[in-house]
């Protein structure tokens, strides 16, 4: 049953997420542009993973039904659930990006490759099954929120936002230094569940 502990998880991260970019509109626009790409891409991850996983059963969803015995009913629940959210994402998404990201499909583009980028190269360094593992990351970062292709393509055609988001070396930094340590620990393999 732990299994399920991790969509859940990333379900409520991404929700905070996104409920954050509308409570903080007065706040800095680097920071919320930080908060629509965090809450699209784990929302569009779990819902993708969940209408994937509605067919085979074969990981988080799968072992939660098998432990907690539920009837063959679930997979179509779930496929309706995880396509209901990922309709409901785009929908969110596309209107709090046609303000932040207004004109500059970069903003929503950039952050969806790097985190793609940075799922493979990071399955790849698992010393359990690299091929695999960089599949995986490719599938749920670079397959899953494709969604946010199409929003980026909408936007593309407006006239360009005037404002401008200032690069932080403190966050660019800060986050090489997250991604690093992740790469050397966890990402190769820790204890028994590597």
């Amino acid at each position: 049953m732990a299994d399920g502990g991790g969509p859940v998880g990333v379900l409520l991260a991404g929700c905070v997420a996104l409920t954050s970019v509308r409570v903080f509109q007065s706040k800095g626009l680097t920071g919320r542009l930080f908060l629509l790409n965090f809450g699209a891409i784990t929302l569009l991850w779990v819902c993708g993973q969940a209408m994937e996983e509605a067919f085979d059963g074969s990981d988080d969803w799968g072992h939660v039904a098998h432990d907690l015995g539920w009837s063959s009913q679930w997979h179509w629940l779930l496929a309706l659930a995880g396509l209901l959210g990922y309709i409901i994402t785009l929908r969110m998404v596309s209107r709090l990006g046609s303000v932040l990201a207004n004109g500059r499909p970069a903003r929503l583009l950039l952050p969806y490759a790097t985190a793609t980028l940075s799922a493979v190269v990071l399955g790849a360094l698992w010393h359990g099954g690299r091929a695999a593992s960089a599949l995986d990351g490719f599938l749920s970062f670079g397959v899953a929120p494709v969604g946010l292709l199409l929003i980026a393509r909408r936007l593309a055609p407006m006239e360009p936002a005037p404002n401008v988001v200032s690069r932080s070396v403190g966050f660019v930094i800060f986050a090489g230094v997250i991604w690093l340590a992740f790469a050397l620990t966890v990402a190769r393999g820790w204890g028994p569940l590597s």
